[in-house]
């Protein structure tokens, strides 16, 4: 699984722009960011920045927590994406 921050920004309104979180279950950067590109694309977004990339496993977090809820979904459903307004 790989942990993703990125800095997106709209293709279709320049001056809007996000943060986002992305967990992609897949075993390098490489997957992961042809994978986030394809999804980011068809919903009018595009990657600007990589801000962290790095692999991720259940025991990196700690129940309650969302980002453990993410990852649960990254893995039934390969992805997981949080955006946050920058």
């Amino acid at each position: 699984m790989m942990f993703l921050v990125l800095e997106i920004q709209s293709t279709q309104h320049l001056d809007d722009c996000s943060q986002l979180s992305a967990w992609v279950n897949v075993s390098n950067q490489q997957d992961a960011l042809l994978t986030l590109s394809e999804e980011l694309s068809t919903q009018g977004w595009a990657i600007t920045n990589i801000v962290e990339c790095t692999k991720t496993l259940q025991d990196d977090y700690f129940p309650p927590c969302k980002s453990l809820d993410a990852f649960n979904e990254a893995c039934e459903h390969h992805l997981a994406l949080r955006f946050a307004a920058v």
